[in-house]
Order: structure tokens, then sequence, then C-alpha cells
């Protein structure tokens, strides 16, 4: 008995511990989407994610981080991917993308790093009305609703530029050098 409730205390005190690591407050919601600001408790760093989820619990989301870096992730708890890189398609509307990102477990993900394409891909979103995901066997993995993506999106580069405000004396000693 006693063995029990040192194993239920122990994975209680486990998942706390663990959900303390990240703080997460939505600091916008609109449509089907909000926007999230998380901070990471062990080592300061912050992001922000504008996200929307659908009927069967996928998520799509699009995270800022401080420095520049921009992803779009694609969750499914039912999924169990061996990591690697996978080519996927989404259409926004009528238009097609063909997208090589990552997969791993239960996501895949892209980094935006071509600023032109990220502001088009990002106009497009936010100007549509749905966007879906396939295989490039073009099998339906998943959709979900835009409603609500033009004002998140616009608070998610909102968000970004706040915590990518650079502090010019954290780096450096000497702030004339």
């Amino acid at each position: 008995m006693i063995r029990v409730l040192l194993s239920v205390l122990f994975c209680f005190f486990a998942l706390s511990t663990a959900a303390e690591r990240f703080e997460s407050t939505t600091i916008h919601r609109n449509g089907a989407w909000s926007v999230d600001l998380t901070v990471d408790n062990t080592d300061g760093v912050m992001w922000c994610t504008a996200k929307t989820t659908n009927r069967r619990s996928q998520t799509f989301s699009i995270s800022a981080y401080k420095g520049g870096t921009l992803i779009l992730y694609v969750f499914d708890h039912n999924w169990d991917i061996a990591p690697r890189p996978v080519r996927f398609l989404l259409d926004i509307d009528y238009s097609r993308w063909v997208i090589d990102g990552n997969a791993d477990g239960f996501s895949l993900s892209l980094n935006l790093h071509d600023p032109v394409k990220a502001v088009k891909f990002i106009d497009e979103l936010a100007q549509s009305n749905a966007v879906a995901l396939y295989n490039t066997d073009v099998v339906r993995l998943a959709t979900f609703s835009l409603r609500g993506s033009n004002a998140s999106l616009l608070e998610l580069i909102d968000c970004w530029k706040k915590i990518d405000t650079r502090d010019p004396f954290k780096n450096s000693k000497d702030p004339f050098g």
C-alpha cells in the first residue's frame, strides 16, 4: 500500500514539475484562433504562437521565436511518425503549397526561413477560409478553419516584435563597442 502511495505521489510531483517549466498565457482570441505567449521558466526563453484546433483535436500553429525564427507546426496525437524529412501538401483555399518539412512523433514542422515565402504564406492564411493538410498521395489528413486568422496573425506579429526587442546592454559590458 505504501509503495502505491509513493508511486502516485512521485508521478504527481514529476508531472507538476514538468507543467511548471512552461507558462503560457492566451493574449488574444478571434474566431477559431488564439495567440499564446509562452515562457520557459528554466531559461527564460519566450515565444508567441498563433494556433487553431479542429474537431479531431489536431492543431495547426505558427510559432515565432526571438531572433527571427518562425516555425509552422501540425500536431496530431494519433500519429506515430519516425523522425525524418517529409514532403506534405497544404491547400490554403485553392492555393497548393508543396512543403518539405520534418516529422517527428505526433508532429510535422517547417522552419519558414525564407522571408519572401513566409510573408506570402502568412498573407494567404490571413486572407483565406480553410487550410487542408495532405500527404504526397493526396490523402487529406486534416482541415482547419482560418476564421479569425487575420486578426490572430497580426497579433502574433505584434507579440513577436515585443519579445524580439533587443537590449543593447545585455550581451556586452561595453555599451559603446
